[in-house]
């Protein structure tokens, strides 16, 4: 068993920070430059465990301080207890997990031995009480040499077994199924020399592609020939055999629409359906570039890579020079509808900061939406650095952080597209507004399951500046003087939302 000394301290900081930032949990105190958020799973008491990776920098280089777990509890989002694993000697990318064959959970690891010079998984078990057996930790060898890196993949399949890929000096790429009890079941490499397409190594995934028959899928961008641009998909059996391979142009044409560019990045979801379709989820620009037409996009594919239907994302109006929104999750919920979530890096002024937004949204599979939520807490959301899961009762949850210091958020959003929590009721919304601070008028989106009603204005004395009750999706603000107003937004259903807007 291992507890952090400054555990204690971080419960007392983050809990008092609660009252000023609601479901966002700042870790201040914590010795680390930057924190990333990597695992997010549901115990079986209910209560969320969240992975954050903490590192330095020297120069370029990433120095890994210790990896931080929050116990986060479903009711008021507030830290429970907490932990730190400081182990230097690994890298820090980490899967916890319920134990898939009895009680209490499991940590596995991937890195290279510092003193001993081999990469290594190491399989610990731990309980919901943060408890580590570190004495009977298990060590699986998985090289001879130093790895350069690992496919950020690291999971649980259906059948109980750990999944793992990692490329070596070399740039070859290796999968291995191994039990909990460290039993070495399926083990495959690819010499990347030979890969389809001289494409190099794999660098995203394993991911569950489809569970029957199991399939896995892992990823890869191509930049080396400029007149071939875009992503490669293999699709692995349960052997790690390529049994498919998608490839997708980084410009795509919407049937009757326009022109596309997709921005492959490092946070691209692919997402298989069924049999014959699969799903992309990515930023894009119109083309021609188009500052006003970015954001996020969900692609369907059929076998052949062809379009079925694309839904788009906007994002607000954009900094000049920046990319629009950046997906963060793309998986199917446990009754079969999709969900998706993305960070925004549009123009959220807030204490003369330009901050992010999270959004999420549901979607049956032939992707029409179902309800989208959007969240407003103006507390800096790095889009680069949110990760989404499912939990039991099909609820999503999210953990962030600010991109520029190491500050915490928790979001819970239910199935039928509540909030988890009364905190996030004061800035979780069915609907965006946008530009704001405005010059003239303020535009706003409705998620498709709610019914706007009427929208009042009030100054800072309290008093009605502004009525409207049709044509709900704009506010002409260009005849009120310029300040700080409270917009309160009536709904067909008798929800009421209150939010600060600017007039310049």
């Amino acid at each position: 068993m291992k507890k952090a000394l400054l555990t204690q301290i971080i419960i007392v900081i983050t809990l008092l920070a609660r009252a000023q930032t609601c479901d966002s949990i700042p870790h201040h105190g914590i010795n680390a430059y930057s924190g990333q958020p990597q695992n997010i799973m549901e115990l079986r008491d209910g209560n969320i465990l969240g992975g954050i990776a903490l590192a330095d920098f020297d120069g370029n280089t990433v120095i890994p301080t210790g990896f931080l777990l929050h116990k986060v509890s479903r009711e008021g989002m507030e830290i429970t207890d907490s932990i730190m694993l400081d182990d230097y000697e690994y890298l820090p990318w980490h899967l916890f997990a319920r134990n898939p064959h009895g009680e209490g959970n499991i940590c596995a690891k991937m890195g290279n031995h510092d003193t001993k010079g081999y990469g290594s998984l190491k399989i610990c078990h731990f309980d919901d009480s943060l408890n580590f057996d570190f004495p009977n930790e298990i060590t699986v060898p998985l090289s001879d040499d130093y790895l350069t890196g690992f496919v950020p993949g690291l999971l649980v399949n259906p059948d109980g077994d750990l999944v793992i890929s990692y490329y070596d000096r070399l740039d070859n790429t290796s999968f291995m199924t191994v039990g909990i009890d460290g039993t070495v079941k399926q083990q495959k490499s690819f010499d990347s020399q030979l890969m389809p397409m001289d494409i190099g190594r794999m660098y995203y995934g394993p991911k569950v592609f489809r569970e029957s028959p199991l399939q896995y899928c892992c990823w890869s961008k191509h930049y080396e020939n400029p007149s071939l641009v875009g992503l490669n998909c293999f699709v692995l059996d349960s052997v790690f055999n390529i049994v498919e391979t998608y490839w997708i142009d980084n410009t795509i044409i919407i049937p009757g629409y326009q022109h596309i560019t997709l921005h492959f990045a490092w946070k691209e979801q692919i997402l298989g359906l069924d049999e014959d379709d699969f799903l992309l989820a990515a930023g894009y620009e119109a083309m021609p570039q188009n500052q006003n037409d970015k954001g996020a996009v969900v692609i369907k594919f059929d076998k052949d890579s062809n379009v079925k239907k694309v839904v788009k994302f906007l994002s607000e109006p954009l900094l000049e020079g920046t990319h629009g929104n950046m997906p963060i999750g793309l998986e199917k919920s446990h009754d079969g509808n999709v969900y998706f979530a993305y960070i925004t890096n549009s123009p959220f002024l807030y204490d003369n900061k330009y901050f992010g937004r999270v959004s999420v949204v549901k979607m049956d599979q032939d992707l029409n939406i179902i309800w989208q939520r959007y969240c407003l807490e103006p507390t800096g959301y790095g889009r680069e650095r949110g990760i989404m899961t499912i939990l039991d009762d099909n609820s999503v949850v999210i953990v962030g952080n600010n991109i520029d210091c190491p500050e915490v958020f928790y979001v819970i959003v239910r199935d039928d597209g509540t909030i988890g929590t009364p905190e996030a009721e004061a800035f979780i919304r069915p609907y965006m507004f946008y530009p704001n601070p405005t010059q003239n008028e303020l535009h706003l989106q409705y998620s498709p399951d709610v019914q706007p009603k009427q929208i009042e204005l009030y100054d800072l004395q309290g008093r009605l500046a502004q009525t409207q009750s049709k044509n709900l999706e704009s506010l002409n603000m260009a005849g009120l003087p310029a300040g700080t107003y409270t917009m309160r937004v009536m709904l067909e259903n008798g929800k009421v939302f209150s939010d600060k807007v600017v007039k310049e």
